[in-house]
């Protein structure tokens, strides 16, 4: 296990998040099941956002392209085509001139405190199934395959998080990660801590 310090900042369109030796980024809130699942997971969460990092004139243009929708100018699918048409130019994942390397494409940041003292940890996969129809497809048919083989004990709705045993799913997900890099299975998931 590595210990860095994981660090944020308020920014106006969302928060400015940075792991040391890595470039702080930019970040926006985005829609996701994670942070209504989390609270039915882990009874004493008090706050967990969802978010995309991203370079900031990428999130400022997500931000434009908002509020014309909400003010009736624009209708999502013409936001829409514009980003498409922008994503001939560039990516949010793309990197730019500078030698800083970008913080990880998913993690997960917590904050709170162990024994009384501030503590921060963030966990992140090093490498991902190529593709978002891959990144979705592939971990819901491992979690299918769990479940059918009897390795989930709870009943009912329930998150992944609390449905699988988080070793033996990214032990069966690692084949399948090849991208940027194809990953030993034990260093798929990296966790970085920092206890004040």
């Amino acid at each position: 296990m590595l210990r860095r310090q994981v660090g944020e900042e308020k920014a106006s369109h969302g928060s400015v998040l940075g792991i040391p030796g890595q470039r702080k980024e930019n970040s926006i809130h985005g829609g996701s099941s994670g942070p209504v699942s989390f609270h039915f997971s882990f009874s004493d969460l008090q706050r967990s956002s969802c978010i995309m990092v991203m370079p900031s004139t990428w999130a400022n243009e997500f931000k434009k392209l908002g509020e014309l929708i909400d003010r009736g100018v624009m209708t999502l699918e013409e936001a829409g085509r514009c980003l498409l048409e922008d994503s001939v130019v560039g990516s949010p994942t793309d990197t730019d001139s500078s030698d800083e390397v970008r913080l990880p494409v998913f993690f997960a940041l917590a904050k709170g405190t162990k024994e009384g003292k501030p503590a921060r940890v963030a966990a992140t996969v090093r490498s991902t199934p190529p593709g978002m129809a891959r990144a979705t497809g592939i971990p819901l048919a491992l979690g299918t395959r769990l479940h059918l083989q009897g390795r989930v004990a709870a009943k009912g709705v329930i998150a992944p998080e609390v449905a699988f045993q988080s070793a033996e799913f990214f032990r069966l997900l690692a084949p399948y990660c090849t991208f940027p890099v194809v990953p030993d299975s034990e260093e798929l998931v990296e966790v970085l801590r920092e206890y004040c």
